[in-house]
C-alpha cells in the first residue's frame, strides 16, 4: 500500500469515505458505514505517507452513533429506553482540538444527545473548557466542580436527575465539536424537547461553510423553533430538515410571539415533519427564498380520535411561499395508533394548486387530498384526471399520486 502512487490511495480513501460517497446526504447509521470508517482508521496506521492522506477523509465525517430508528420516531409511546453506546465524542474532540488542520477536514456531523459521557476524564474536562474560553462559549460551559460532583461522583442524585446533569454535558460537547469543525458543511442534531444551542449562541460563531442542517427528536419531539441559535450561525444555510418538529402532536403552535425571526432568507429547500399548520405558516414565512417543500406527518388533524387532513388549511399555511415554490411532497403517513386506520375524507372546502404559479413538480397521498371517492370506486381514472385539471397549475411538470403508503405507489407523470 504505501508504495502505491499517491492518487491511486486518494482515490481508494474517497470510496471508502461515506461523505465522499454520498454528498448531500447523512449516511445511515449501518454496519457498512462503520466498516468503511474502520478501514480508513487501519489506512491511517499503515505508514506516515499512507496517512497523510487518509487522515484527512476519515475526519471527513464524524457520527456519535446512537441515532434512533426511523420507525420509531414521532409516535406516542415509542420506546425511551434506548441503549446508549460509548460515542467516543470526547475522543473525537480532542482530535480536533490538537489538530486544527484535521478540524478543517471536518465536512459532516451526526451528533445525537445522550447521557453516557464516561470518556470525559478530568484531563479532557480541562482541556475542553479551555477551548470553550478561546472560542468564547464558556458562559454556559460546567465548571470542573460541576463535573467532579455532579457527573463523576453524582452521590445522592436520583437517576433521573443524573440523567440529566449528564446530557447537558453531552450537549456541550456537541456543539463545542461543531464550532472546532470550522468548515462543516452538513449538520445533524438530534436532541430531545427544550434544547436552545446556548453555547452555539453564546460563541457568536459564524458558521460561513454549513449549508444544511437536519435536527430531529430521540425519544421525544425537538421542535425546529428551539434550533434558533444554530439557524442565525450559519448565514449561508440552504437547506433545512426537521423532523417530528411540533412539541404538541402537530395541534398548537410553539410560541404566542408572531412573526417567527429565524434566520432562514437563504433556506431554499424545507422538509418538516409532524409540524402544526400555524407553526408551519410562521416558519414558511422566515423563508422567502424557498424552492423545494416536503411536508408528511401521521396525525395532521385529530377529532374525536380520528385521522384527517385539511388541505386546505394546508395550503393556507403556505400563503407566504406560493408565488415562488417550485416543488410540494404532501405525505402521511399512518399511525400506528389502535384505531388510527379510521380517517375522515379530506375537506370539502374549496381548495387547488392553480396559485402556486412556479410550481412544477408536485407528489401528494392519494387518501389525504382526494375530495370524491376513494381510489377503488369504479372509474376512478376519470374522475382522478378530472380532478387533477381543475386543481393544478399550468407550470406543472411532474406529477407523483401515492394511492396507499402500504401498497406500491402509482406515478403519474406529465411533461
Amino acid at each position: 500500500m504505501a508504495s502505491l502512487p499517491l492518487e491511486l490511495i486518494e482515490q481508494i480513501c474517497s470510496l471508502l469515505c461515506p461523505h465522499c460517497q454520498n454528498p448531500g446526504q447523512f449516511p445511515a447509521d449501518n454496519d457498512d458505514v462503520w466498516v468503511s470508517k474502520k478501514a480508513l482508521a487501519h489506512l491511517c496506521r499503515a505508514s506516515r505517507r499512507v496517512c497523510a492522506v487518509a487522515q484527512p477523509f476519515l475526519f471527513h465525517y464524524y457520527t456519535t452513533g446512537n441515532v434512533p430508528p426511523e420507525t420509531h420516531c414521532g409516535l406516542r409511546g415509542r420506546d425511551t429506553s434506548l441503549v446508549h453506546q460509548d460515542d467516543k465524542l470526547p475522543a473525537f474532540l480532542r482530535s480536533i482540538n490538537q489538530r486544527p488542520d484535521l478540524a478543517a477536514h471536518v465536512r459532516n456531523l451526526q451528533l445525537v444527545e445522550s447521557h453516557e459521557v464516561g470518556g470525559l476524564t478530568p484531563d479532557l474536562a480541562a482541556m475542553f473548557l479551555e477551548a470553550s474560553r478561546r472560542i468564547g462559549a464558556s458562559s454556559h460551559a460546567p465548571t470542573l466542580d460541576h463535573l467532579h460532583t455532579k457527573i463523576w461522583s453524582s452521590l445522592g442524585q436520583s437517576e433521573t436527575v443524573r440523567q440529566i446533569q449528564r446530557r447537558k454535558v453531552h450537549h456541550w460537547l456537541e456543539e463545542l465539536a461543531i464550532l472546532l469543525s470550522p468548515n462543516v458543511e452538513m449538520l445533524l442534531a438530534a436532541r430531545d424537547s427544550f434544547c436552545q444551542y446556548e453555547h452555539v449562541r453564546a460563541s457568536g460563531t459564524s458558521l460561513q461553510s454549513l449549508k444544511t442542517v437536519a435536527v430531529r427528536g430521540v425519544t421525544r419531539n425537538q421542535h425546529v423553533h428551539e434550533a434558533a441559535a444554530l439557524f442565525a450561525a450559519a448565514p449561508n444555510l440552504e437547506s433545512l430538515r426537521s423532523a417530528h418538529c411540533s412539541l404538541f402532536d402537530g395541534l398548537g403552535p410553539w410560541t404566542l410571539g408572531k412573526p417567527w425571526t429565524l434566520s432562514l432568507a437563504g433556506v431554499r429547500s424545507l422538509a418538516v415533519g409532524e409540524i402544526g399548520f400555524d407553526d408551519l405558516a410562521l416558519l414558511v414565512a422566515c423563508c422567502p427564498g424557498l424552492r423545494e417543500l416536503a411536508v408528511s406527518a401521521v396525525n395532521v388533524h385529530r377529532t374525536a380520535g380520528v385521522d384527517y387532513w385539511d388541505v386546505s388549511k394546508l395550503l393556507r399555511a403556505l400563503d407566504a411561499v406560493r408565488p415562488q415554490l417550485r416543488k410540494l411532497r404532501v405525505t402521511h403517513t399512518p399511525s400506528r395508533r389502535p384505531g388510527a386506520h379510521a380517517r375522515w375524507p379530506a375537506s370539502e372546502a374549496s381548495w387547488s394548486f392553480r396559485e402556486f404559479g412556479q410550481l412544477e413538480e408536485l407528489a401528494f397521498d392519494q387518501e389525504a387530498i382526494d375530495r370524491r371517492s376513494p381510489m377503488e370506486t369504479p372509474g376512478h381514472e376519470a374522475l382522478v384526471a378530472e380532478s387533477m385539471a381543475e386543481i393544478l397549475p399550468p407550470s406543472i411538470k411532474t406529477l407523483h399520486i401515492q394511492s396507499d403508503p402500504t401498497h406500491d405507489a402509482a406515478v403519474i407523470q406529465q411533461t
